[in-house]
């Protein structure tokens, strides 16, 4: 199957989450989506950028203040301004 890029598609990538269901593999402070739990070498964050990258124009992931550095380090081709950091929980995105 071949796919091509929608050039006016812009994907908001949510990563947060308090990480309770898999507790104690993925506890507050390292919540899932920053683990590779497929085996596949990359977390579930890199492997969900990887897939839509190719397709879209932009990627911009929304995620706590607490785990903003580990997704810019997980994501270093990620512009600064890509990586939006909520403040407090709020449960609003």
């Amino acid at each position: 199957m071949t796919t091509s890029r929608i050039d006016d598609l812009h994907v908001i990538v949510p990563a947060g989450g308090a990480g309770t269901r898999l507790w104690p593999l993925s506890p507050a402070g390292s919540p899932k989506f920053l683990h590779d739990l497929t085996g596949s070498g990359r977390s579930l964050l890199q492997a969900t950028v990887d897939r839509l990258a190719p397709l879209s124009a932009g990627v911009v992931v929304v995620t706590g203040e607490r785990h903003a550095a580990a997704v810019r380090a997980q994501l270093p081709g990620l512009a600064a301004d890509d990586v939006l950091a909520e403040p407090s929980p709020r449960d609003s995105m």
